[in-house]
């Protein structure tokens, strides 16, 4: 989570989405949701049902848009039978600081 939106990567370190702030200038919690809910369904196809994920947001990224991505990740509205239910994403989110990403060459 960075100050210009966020980006989502999956292993650890590939980058899979560049989410860009909303015209707004608002986070997209919404394009955030819909891609870890295609992540997820990769995930089950293959047989392999993660329930952790990790959130990095920047030093400067205020308390309720944390708050706020640790909703959207642990779950989605979802039609089941008719119902409107809470389907789980990735229930067991963690927090820690944004890696320092290199510039330019090594040294």
């Amino acid at each position: 989570i960075t100050p210009t939106g966020m980006r989502v990567d999956f292993p650890s370190g590939v980058l899979l989405k560049e989410i860009p702030l909303q015209s707004s200038g608002e986070q997209d919690f919404e394009l955030l949701s819909l891609v870890l809910q295609e992540v997820k369904r990769q995930l089950r196809e293959k047989g392999d049902e993660k329930n952790a994920i990790t959130l990095l947001p920047t030093p400067d990224t205020d308390y309720q848009t944390i708050v706020t991505a640790m909703d959207t990740v642990r779950s989605f509205k979802a039609m089941v039978a008719a119902s409107v239910v809470d389907a789980a994403l990735f229930p067991e989110s963690s927090c820690g600081d944004e890696p320092q990403r290199a510039i330019g060459g090594a040294g």
